[in-house]
């Protein structure tokens, strides 16, 4: 488990987040509490390869953007 309070820690919990995201055929965005600075990089991250980004809600209301299946 890594320290979100320490900036390294958070920084390598990111970047490991944003390689395993490569592997992914989509990335999913839940928008309930707001949208992070690191979510922010994530999806940008995400448009920059070609992934679709799905923003969802956990109360059901889901909005897709670039989804391009």
């Amino acid at each position: 488990m890594l320290d979100d309070a320490n900036k390294h820690e958070r920084r390598m919990g990111i970047e490991a987040g944003l390689r395993i995201g490569q592997l992914a055929d989509r990335t999913v965005v839940y928008t309930d509490r707001g949208i992070s600075p690191g979510m922010k990089q994530g999806i940008k991250r995400a448009e920059d390869e070609g992934r679709p980004v799905e923003y969802r809600s956990l109360y059901g209301s889901n909005h897709r953007q670039n989804d391009k299946d």
